[in-house]
């Protein structure tokens, strides 16, 4: 069950950058990109890091992406049905 709180970290941080991405950019498109930017900079920053405190990041960036998954699937299903 510990696995699971970084991951909602992960999640956490990952909506914050898409409302603030969202507010800043006024697009959702280009900031759904720069929610999967920041997820491979999380991954990137994973290997740099290393050892365990890496594998932590790598956890987190996988809360991450299951964000940034989420919301270009909402984003998709959005502009199908205009």
């Amino acid at each position: 069950m510990d696995v699971f709180i970084p991951i909602i970290v992960g999640v956490i941080i990952n909506i914050l950058v898409y409302i603030i991405g969202l507010k800043v950019l006024k697009n959702p498109q280009t900031a759904s990109v720069v929610l999967f930017a920041s997820t491979g900079l999380a991954v990137i920053a994973s290997f740099i890091v290393g050892g365990f405190a890496g594998m932590g990041i790598i956890v987190i960036a996988l809360g991450m992406l299951l964000t940034a998954v989420f919301f270009s699937i909402l984003h998709l299903i959005r502009t199908r049905a205009v």
